[in-house]
């Protein structure tokens, strides 16, 4: 009666791997129901009277090809960059990206110059700039991005922060990640969970294991708590930097902390242990994820066999 087939093929899947019975033209109605909801409007139809006179008012010619929108489309949504976004919705983000991965403060500045007053009354509709720098993995343009809100006094907030921290993270740029938190003081922002472990993740993906535990030790005193996300960074940071004992302690110290390890920590710890060859303490933390009521997985029994390979 709720009309949902996508449901009700996932109960006939169930029903069938535990043998109960389905009723007979039951799957084969709920594959129809799809084709009686479908919406009149997208049909492959001939179009009526009403959508060609939508059309010739303008709002079905999509640029460049003719073609109509599909209903609740918006007509912003119609004219887009070489990268598939809505230049109407965002004015900065392309010359922002054809500055390429290295451009100067002064190149950034004259491309958001015509925005800033306008990020100024909304600071909100920078998030969407940051977003889109962030998928094409430009967190150098996002942080001179920064630098100009700074001295043109536009309001930055944590979102733009953590997403710039992020980008660093995800092209394992440490030292630009690092510079990204430290602009959070100057901005007068309050750094939260999410822009630590992100920096932190940075560090573990370079091995730097001492910033990422002195990171993570930093946490409590600035009144943030420390999750399985940031913990497991820094057990990975230590795992990259051949710091097999710390990463041990680490995920030690999770449980007193009130904080559930994970897999991945388990996992990281073992991987640590394993590249130090210290197979006994490798097998006992794979009894460790046993006994935590997880299931180890490939990644476990590998690293633990090479372990006691090495050992």
């Amino acid at each position: 009666e709720r009309r949902r087939p996508g449901v009700m093929m996932l109960l006939f899947s169930s029903m069938r791997e535990q043998r109960v019975e389905v009723a007979p033209g039951a799957e084969e109605a709920a594959r129809e129901l799809p084709r009686q909801l479908e919406p009149p409007a997208v049909r492959r139809s001939r179009p009526g009277r009403p959508a060609v006179r939508a059309a010739r008012r303008g709002w079905g010619a999509s640029a460049g090809t003719g073609a109509a929108p599909l209903p609740g489309q918006r007509p912003q949504e119609r004219q887009r960059g070489g990268r598939g976004r809505s230049t109407q919705a965002d004015p900065a983000l392309e010359p922002l990206l054809s500055l390429g991965d290295e451009p100067t403060l002064a190149q950034v500045r004259q491309a958001v110059s015509p925005v800033l007053r306008m990020w100024a009354r909304r600071p909100r509709m920078a998030s969407t700039t940051f977003r889109g720098l962030a998928e094409e993995r430009r967190p150098g343009v996002m942080m001179l991005v920064l630098e100009c809100m700074r001295d043109e006094r536009v309001e930055v907030n944590t979102l733009h922060c953590s997403g710039a921290i992020s980008a660093c993270t995800r092209s394992s740029q440490v030292e630009l990640a690092l510079q990204g938190l430290g602009l959070t003081h100057q901005f007068r922002v309050v750094p939260d969970e999410l822009c630590y472990s992100a920096v932190i993740g940075a560090c573990a993906k370079a091995g730097e294991w001492l910033r990422a535990v002195t990171l993570l030790d930093d946490m409590p005193p600035r009144g943030l708590v420390p999750d399985a996300v940031s913990c497991n960074a820094a057990i990975s940071a230590c795992e990259n930097g051949g710091q097999w004992q710390t990463a041990v302690d680490l995920l030690a110290g999770m449980p007193r902390a009130g904080i559930q390890p994970t897999r991945i920590s388990y996992n990281a710890a073992i991987s640590a242990c394993e590249k130090a060859g210290r197979w006994q303490l490798a097998l006992s933390l794979l009894g460790g994820i046993v006994l935590a009521k997880l299931a180890p997985n490939e990644i476990s029994y590998n690293a633990a066999i090479s372990a006691c390979g090495k050992g």
